[in-house]
């Protein structure tokens, strides 16, 4: 019982943050990409994204992107509803 109550507590920020994209209420945030970072496991094999600052209304977070994207062209992003 205690197992359920956990995972339903840990999946509620995705929900929210599901619902909040299909009714359109995220709000824009811009992601400046500065970086490549290559990672690599044993079992999917090597992966390359993006290493970059998010910024949202003035604040900026470090965040990787899972793409690889031109460096130093900043594009727009849904932001969470729920971080």
């Amino acid at each position: 019982m205690l197992l359920i109550l956990i995972v339903a507590v840990a999946s509620v920020p995705a929900v929210v943050d599901g619902v909040a994209y299909l009714a359109g209420a995220e709000k824009m945030a811009t992601f400046h990409p500065v970086s490549y970072e290559t990672t690599c496991e044993v079992q999917s094999g090597c992966q390359t994204g993006t290493n970059g600052i998010l910024e949202t209304g003035g604040k900026g977070v470090e965040a990787t992107w899972p793409h690889v994207v031109p460096l130093g062209q900043p594009f727009q992003v849904r932001r969470p509803a729920w971080r």
